[in-house]
């Protein structure tokens, strides 16, 4: 889901995406429906018209953006890139953070890194099982990574030392835009984060225990790095 604040009227860095499950590909097909690759301004059914030497969408979503190419595929880049400031993620499940894993790529030096924002737990899960040179390539500023990306680390119930009156726990997402995180139950999960390791790990495993204990094989995984 993308948001932004009409009051910026599509300025650089004005919009958000609410989690990245697929990001160009879905803006590409709403593009492909509200502006044409072929611009026929006689026809009642074009979608954009030309404002000067400027290209606008008249209709759908991204009413009133000016597009600076033809193709869809061009403009959702050009969208990603310029006018997409950052990425917040709820969570890290796969349907969440695909399209951002697959996206980020399409990040150029001129537009800088693109912010994901989230909380600790859910940026240190894509850090262990995303961004890590394994599943996909470190494209993080941290780590010796590639800097495609840059993790904001969000505050559970806001940040209250910024903010006065009904903004405190805001912080800035981009321009227009405030945003607090409030974490929620997403159903349990045998995995918890622990913030001292930075790594998410089984529930019975002994670095959640005062006093490593064993356990039958068969009915957990036990965690062993502690015990080194």
């Amino acid at each position: 889901m993308l948001v932004r604040s009409t009051a910026t009227d599509w300025a650089r860095g004005s919009v958000v995406a609410v989690d990245a499950g697929t990001l160009l590909s879905a803006i590409i097909r709403i593009l492909e429906t509200d502006s044409p690759s072929e611009l026929d301004t006689d026809s009642s059914h074009a979608r954009t018209h030309l404002h000067g030497q400027r290209r606008v969408v008249s209709s759908g979503p991204f009413a009133g953006l000016e597009l600076p190419f033809v193709s869809a595929e061009a403009n959702a880049a050009y969208i990603f890139r310029d006018i997409l400031a950052a990425v917040l993620i709820t969570h890290p499940h796969l349907d969440h953070v695909s399209g951002l894993a697959m996206n980020t790529p399409a990040v150029e030096a001129q537009s800088g890194p693109k912010t994901v924002a989230a909380l600790p737990s859910t940026i240190a899960a894509l850090k262990n099982h995303l961004f890590n040179d394994i599943t996909w390539p470190n494209l993080s500023d941290e780590d010796g990574g590639a800097g495609l990306i840059t993790y904001q680390r969000l505050v559970d119930g806001g940040n209250q030392r910024l903010g006065r009156g009904p903004a405190k726990g805001y912080v800035r997402a981009c321009d227009g835009l405030m945003i607090k995180c409030l974490g929620v139950s997403h159903g349990r999960c045998r995995q918890r984060y622990n913030p001292e390791t930075e790594k998410h790990h089984r529930a019975e495993s002994t670095v959640f225990m005062t006093d490593p204990v064993l356990f039958p094989s068969r009915r957990v995984s036990i965690d062993a790095s502690s015990l080194r």
